[in-house]
């Protein structure tokens, strides 16, 4: 069996598995578990000029170990519902960090970041440029209050590179994976001494790219094989 069926088969499953989640939770009211407390500190990462953010191979869902100088520090974990995608990021020992999620009616996709008191961390903001002969993305990066704080230049839907940068045009953080990834993902991220960013939006900004390209190779599988279907 070739890379691309198994990397196929692998997509179905996980759409699969979705399905079956979707359906057990058709009756949530779309919130996380447990009550807020804000004056309750949530817990952090330590702090680290480069952190590997992996794939994790065999999992449900689009899920990532955090890993800096060897350590697995942190996870990141798809949750799905009824009403779209989020993501949650928790440390080893389990404990909810931040949750990322995706607006349902939004010119674009823009995701909401809280910390787990469901406090405001900031926004990320993906802008789809289209025309007649290509497709372009460029991210944004807001903070608590929504000023922009970090936003890429123009990348190509198959770019592996992210570089931010501040309104100096000086470069505060970069995400960076190699270009064929038949099984998994392995983002790179460093960040800048300059950077006044929480490093949990640029966590989220891979998850969310990496699921945005499995949909877009799902779909164009799909209509491969219409394509195939068709000329029968």
């Amino acid at each position: 069996m070739g890379l691309r069926n198994i990397f196929t088969m692998r997509l179905k499953l996980r759409h699969f598995a979705l399905l079956i989640l979707a359906a057990l939770l058709s009756h949530s009211t779309g919130t996380f578990a447990g009550t807020f407390d804000k004056d309750q500190a949530c817990p952090s990462l330590p702090q680290a000029e480069e952190y590997k953010i992996v794939e994790r191979v065999f999992a449900i869902g689009i899920d990532f170990s955090i890993e800096t100088h060897g350590d697995k520090i942190a996870r990141i974990d798809q949750k799905h519902f009824i009403w779209g995608t989020a993501f949650t990021l928790k440390t080893a020992q389990d404990e909810l960090i931040a949750t990322a999620k995706a607006r349902v009616f939004s010119w674009g996709v823009k995701v909401d970041v809280e910390d787990c008191n469901g406090n405001r961390i900031g926004m990320l903001d993906e802008n789809v440029i289209r025309s007649m002969f290509s497709l372009k993305t460029i991210y944004s990066l807001y903070d608590s209050a929504s000023e922009l704080q970090g936003q890429s230049k123009e990348l190509n839907f198959v770019g592996t590179d992210i570089t931010f940068y501040n309104s100096s045009k000086k470069e505060i953080a970069s995400l960076n994976r190699r270009v064929f990834n038949p099984l998994a993902d392995k983002w790179t991220l460093k960040i800048s001494s300059i950077s006044e960013l929480d490093p949990s939006l640029m966590f989220f900004t891979a998850a969310y790219k990496t699921l945005a390209d499995k949909e877009r190779e799902e779909k164009n599988e799909d209509e491969k094989r219409k394509g195939r279907k068709g000329t029968y």
